[in-house]
């Protein structure tokens, strides 16, 4: 099991396996106070509750003044509320990555330009709006900083080397399936409509997931 970590409440750290925490106590850059959280759970505890160690080896491993410690010392809620802030990002054809045209490519720079700073995709869709010239097709993709961990994706479409250019049930099913292996999962499925030569085509997109 995984573990974040914090020193002064006001930064989130982690996750770090429980030998990792273990071997940065006993070196003595983590204190027994050390706030530490299970993955996946909201439960916070002090460190020392998890490593357990014996009076002798705090003594060895922090000889550090008391009102150090003290200093150091964290309510849990403080770190908890630190973690739980939680962000909603709007994406669509407007964002500075797409420079107004859909673009199946741009549209997968753009997901993981903002994963990189934690973004995640809660949904995507679309959705018609008035135009100059009749109605125009958006793609809007909401997405969300939960605290969670860094994802990575792919954006799946009829460009894809399985389709060639033609949308198949079956072909879509191979293709998502193939990228199972690597650690892809589908996020979120939508269609959309592209201006095209004398008419309008719909575009099916799928957004695949992973972990980094």
């Amino acid at each position: 099991m995984n573990y974040y970590y914090s020193i002064d409440g006001t930064e989130v750290v982690g996750p770090h396996s429980l030998d990792d925490l273990k071997s940065e106590f006993f070196s003595g850059s983590l204190l027994p106070t050390t706030q530490v959280c299970a993955e996946g759970t909201e439960t916070w505890q002090t460190l020392a509750t998890l490593v357990n160690p014996s009076p002798k080896q705090v003594a060895q491993s922090h000889p550090i003044p008391q009102q150090v410690h003290r200093h150091q010392t964290t309510h849990p809620s403080t770190v908890q509320a630190r973690k739980n802030q939680y962000g909603v990002k709007v994406l669509t054809t407007k964002d500075r990555a797409f420079g107004g045209k859909f673009d199946p490519e741009k549209l997968e720079s753009a997901l993981n330009s903002y994963a990189s700073e934690g973004w995640t995709v809660a949904g995507c869709d679309s959705a018609e709006f008035p135009g100059f010239l009749g109605a125009r097709s958006e793609l809007i993709t909401v997405m969300h900083r939960t605290g969670g961990c860094m994802k990575k994706y792919k954006i799946l479409t009829q460009k894809d080397r399985f389709f060639g250019g033609k949308f198949d049930p079956e072909k879509l099913e191979s293709a998502i399936n193939s990228y199972v292996p690597e650690g892809w999962q589908v996020r979120a499925v939508t269609t959309a409509s592209f201006p095209g030569f004398g008419s309008s085509r719909e575009e099916m997109i799928v957004v695949l997931e992973k972990e980094v």
